[in-house]
């Protein structure tokens, strides 16, 4: 069994988030929640690491995490953005 402290896909360090999977070879491996329960719904076990990043890795282009809409963002963006004062409007 490994030791890695981060899972070998993300790379994610928080262990409140860590699991282990094991892989079609029986080596088992650690990675975070998201990863373990890709890993576990994919047709059939990654046999390496390698195979394990391409099956359950992260398949969204940069163009797409930018435009991606993120709910919680735009409320927060609205609740506070007639808020900001001006550098001005603070020495008044």
């Amino acid at each position: 069994m490994t030791q890695e402290k981060c899972c070998v896909v993300c790379g994610v360090r928080d262990t409140r988030v860590l699991a282990k999977t094991r892989l079609a070879t029986g080596e088992v491996v650690v990675v975070c929640g998201s990863h373990e329960l890709a890993h576990l719904r994919a047709d059939a076990p990654a046999a390496t690491v390698t195979e394990l990043r391409t099956l359950v890795g992260d398949r969204r282009t940069e163009r797409e995490r930018r435009t991606e809409a993120d709910e919680l963002a735009l409320h927060l963006h609205l609740a506070f953005a007639g808020d900001r004062r001006t550098r001005d409007e603070r020495r008044s």
